[in-house]
């Protein structure tokens, strides 16, 4: 089954998207701004053909023009199996730890609680997922993969190891398990992105 949007709900979408984007920018304008006044390694910025290249010390904007990368990479080639990113995610964080409420999956993903609301409610429309009562709290629900939502998981995840891969030509194995660690250290030292959920 098809995840249908009206015409209206992808313009609140795309609108929601850049006010994030917009967001997320000024964020990182003022992570550049305090990495400038504490380490003064941020110095030098150079354009070419209208792009902006950034020192290896900036590690806040290399991690963010990665990101953008591989998401938009990722996001081109899931269109086939009818998933957006953060849909994608979702299915595999509720693979991972079934039972979760919309705020769990809302952290996991980085988005605002509403927004994971509407995601979810797009999902389990599609009969990718299913919300049951919380054992302990009636304010909140659980949700968990159908067999049709692993199935899509399941012939989705091979798509998005294909573009990881091809990103990561020309490294070895150790130095992407170096990128892993560092990774995962930043995720946890950070809270699992918790401080974001709004952008």
């Amino acid at each position: 089954m098809s995840i249908q949007m009206s015409t209206a709900a992808k313009t609140r979408t795309a609108s929601t998207r850049r006010g994030r984007v917009g967001l997320f920018d000024r964020f990182l304008s003022v992570m550049g701004v305090t990495i400038l006044r504490m380490t003064g390694s941020c110095q030098t910025w150079r354009a070419h053909n209208g792009r902006v290249d950034y020192p290896a010390e900036c590690s806040t904007f290399l991690v963010r023009h990665a990101w953008l990368s591989l998401r938009w990479a990722v996001a081109e080639d899931l269109v086939r199996h009818d998933l957006s990113v953060a849909q994608f995610a979702s299915l595999l964080m509720l693979s991972q730890k079934p039972g979760m409420t919309v705020a769990d999956v809302a952290r996991a993903v980085s988005t605002a609680r509403q927004s994971a609301n509407e995601m979810l409610s797009g999902l389990e429309r599609a009969g990718l997922v299913e919300r049951r009562p919380h054992p302990s709290d009636r304010r909140a629900q659980q949700v968990f993969l159908t067999d049709a939502g692993r199935a899509r998981l399941d012939e989705a995840m091979p798509t998005v190891r294909a573009v990881e891969a091809k990103l990561s030509e020309g490294f070895t194995a150790d130095q992407l398990a170096v990128v892993h660690a560092w990774l995962k250290r930043m995720t946890e030292a950070t809270g699992g992105a918790e401080d974001f959920s709004t952008l």
